[in-house]
């Protein structure tokens, strides 16, 4: 029966497109709710709307991270004195 083959995959195709309108966890404010009910939850504390939250902040760029070091300048003298330091393996 040829005309059948196309029920085969049409039954299944439209139960996963209408379990998919249903999730309730499709945008990022739900998820954002349901991470901080779970959060109270855990530490038996009352809920705090999403309302209430700080502002994040941008973190600084990479170059402003970043820290100079002075160059190190270690003599064949200030090696040896290192002997019973395990930093001489190092």
């Amino acid at each position: 029966m040829p005309g059948r083959r196309w029920y085969s995959w049409l039954l299944p195709a439209v139960c996963t497109l209408s379990l998919l309108g249903c999730n309730p966890f499709s945008d990022a404010e739900s998820l954002t709710d349901e991470y901080l009910e779970r959060l109270a939850r855990v530490l038996d504390t009352a809920a705090v709307p999403r309302a209430e939250l700080p502002a994040g902040s941008i973190p600084p760029r990479r170059r402003e991270r970043i820290l100079a070091l002075p160059e190190l300048d270690l003599g064949m003298l200030d090696f040896l004195s290192l002997y019973g330091c395990e930093l001489q393996y190092v």
